[in-house]
């Protein structure tokens, strides 16, 4: 019934079938949803179940819920989602600092209302040069998170990734104006250490990076400077043990380095040891 008096009616129902895709954007992002239905229940919100989503680079399969709060303000109550990307586009797209990028990455994803899981599975995918490392098909790497949402957006409680000569582990957030990122143990063939990572939204703020090494290896610096870190500002800050910089080690090194007008950079090490002086 739907009394008078009232808003929204009490019980009832509408179910949605696509006939063809739909197409949309999520946060400027085009996407094109097919498949599946879409239920609304006057007493349990929104379902939608086993459509399929395409975005530019990502597509998959999801089921997901959503309920009217307080304020008739819509939120996600529930989400599953199987999917899979095309690596090099994932590489090109983010500008990540490795070469020669090959395969696909699958992943899946869910939600409980409070809690985030999240899984990326690299088996099928290929790299070169990534912290002096590399992987080849077929080869092991999966990545896992694990979050909460809280009133300031989530908090990643969790972040690991073994696999391919790579270790990592560490936690994070994610608000509305940045990506912050504590990788408290990141160990690879050319880099023994940690790294502090912050993403602000806004391209005109500088990309941070903070890190602390035992050890460090030239190789774990790409051949060229990637072009998402060129084309915005950026401040780097690292406190290195031991650098290995081809016949050259350094002990006690400390670098900062900042893109134009940030500042300028500067190198500075307790000692120095080269074979070709």
């Amino acid at each position: 019934p739907w009394l008078p008096e009232e808003e929204h009616p009490r019980r009832g129902s509408i179910t949605l079938v696509p006939s063809q895709a739909w197409d949309g954007e999520l946060r400027g992002i085009p996407v094109q949803m097919s498949g599946g239905e879409v239920r609304w229940s006057a007493s349990e919100g929104i379902a939608i179940k086993s459509m399929h989503v395409q975005f530019p680079i990502v597509s998959g399969d999801f089921d997901m819920g959503l309920r009217q709060g307080k304020k008739d303000i819509w939120h996600l109550s529930r989400l599953r989602a199987d999917l899979g990307a095309d690596f090099p586009k994932i590489v090109d797209k983010y500008r990540l600092p490795l070469d020669a990028p090959a395969g696909m990455v699958h992943g899946t994803l869910s939600f409980d209302g409070n809690h985030w899981q999240g899984a990326a599975d690299f088996h099928d995918a290929a790299w070169q040069h990534l912290l002096g490392g590399g992987k080849k098909r077929g080869g092991p790497f999966v990545l896992k998170i694990s979050g909460q949402e809280t009133d300031r957006g989530m908090q990643l409680k969790a972040i690991h990734g073994e696999g391919a000569g790579l270790q990592l582990q560490g936690d994070g957030r994610v608000s509305s104006d940045q990506v912050y990122l504590n990788l408290q143990k990141l160990k690879a063939p050319a880099f023994d250490g940690g790294l502090q990572i912050t993403v602000p939204f806004d391209k005109t703020a500088p990309l941070e990076v903070n890190g602390q090494a035992a050890f460090m290896d030239r190789q774990a610096l790409p051949d060229k400077i990637p072009a998402a870190i060129s084309e915005r500002p950026w401040v780097l800050r690292a406190k290195v043990a031991r650098l290995h910089w081809d016949a050259v080690l350094m002990q006690g090194v400390d670098v900062k380095l900042a893109s134009g007008g940030h500042g300028v950079g500067t190198l500075r090490a307790d000692s120095l040891d080269s074979s070709s002086l």
